[in-house]
């Protein structure tokens, strides 16, 4: 029998999605100050699909599930994310909240998928979760509580999709990738043409910063970011992943002080210690009892 603990490679996949996740706030943050949320969206699964057009095929009879969890991924996550970010002032405060994806995902893989959850897992969750909780209890969060609330709904439906991944989730990164593009790009455009104004002003306007803002967005955190997150999924228990994604909030703090010199509080400092504690504690104590039991 395997043990819960994850290969030291794929907690090197690990910690650098966060990274790249963390980054990907106030890069988005930068994006949207020239670009509307929903056109924002569209050109960003526009770039996807080109890049990853090769990958796309029609599997006969089993395109259902890769449908779902591009529907959920696409218009359901990535839309509240870009509208929610819109409506937050610091991407430091997107970069907590989104985090509560972890403890949706460790629920739902409990009770969808009965994965075991041990103590000291547990006590490392709660102690990562309560690290989070602690920087969301900064007076800015509550500035900006339909942003906030938007970024909740779409941190429930990435723990679904961590879900049908891991459920039957038998396709590749990429394959998705290209799935999700070809049903967000027109939902996105249909979204932007209703709600939106100035989307050829802004894009005849649009700043060298603003292109590179983009590919990051594209590259980095989509197809390099969220690329190894599925395949982290595929392979270890979501209760195993996702406990070091807590570290997306404390790269994202970090990298919104240093891109758009927002200010870091002792109470971010203080949550951010009490979360690396959690991830610690979950990493080496499971590590350790592999270790002693030969694996």
């Amino acid at each position: 029998m395997k043990p819960d603990s994850m290969p030291p490679l794929h907690i090197l996949f690990a910690v650098l999605t966060t990274m790249l996740w963390g980054l990907n706030f106030p890069v988005v943050k930068l994006g949207l100050t020239e670009l509307p949320p929903f056109l924002f969206s569209a050109l960003r699964f526009l770039g996807l699909f080109v890049l990853v057009m090769p990958w796309l095929r029609w599997r006969r009879g089993r395109m259902r599930p890769i449908i779902t969890v591009a529907l959920v991924l696409g218009p359901l996550h990535f839309g509240l994310v870009f509208l929610g970010m819109d409506l937050i002032q610091d991407g430091s405060v997107a970069a907590i909240t989104a985090q509560l994806s972890v403890p949706f995902s460790t629920l739902l893989g409990f009770l969808v998928l009965g994965e075991r959850i041990r103590l000291w897992r547990v006590v490392g969750i709660a102690l990562a979760f309560a690290g989070v909780m602690v920087m969301m209890f900064e007076p800015k969060v509550f500035q900006d509580w339909l942003g906030v609330l938007l970024l909740a709904a779409s941190a429930f439906f990435y723990a679904v999709s961590a879900i049908l991944l891991r459920r039957g989730g038998n396709f590749g990164v990429f394959e998705l990738h290209g799935v999700m593009a070809v049903v967000s790009l027109p939902m996105f455009l249909g979204l932007s043409y209703i709600f939106e104004s100035g989307q050829g002003a802004a894009l005849a306007g649009l700043s060298g910063r603003g292109y590179l803002m983009l590919a990051y967005t594209i590259v980095g955190a989509s197809v390099v970011g969220h690329g190894m997150s599925y395949f982290l999924l595929q392979r270890n228990p979501v209760s195993s992943v996702t406990p070091y994604f807590l570290l997306t909030p404390i790269f994202g703090v970090f990298f919104s002080v240093i891109v758009l010199n927002e200010t870091l509080t002792m109470r971010m400092i203080a949550g951010a210690l009490v979360t690396f504690c959690g991830i610690a504690l979950v990493t080496f104590r499971e590590r350790q009892r592999a270790l002693q039991k030969g694996y």
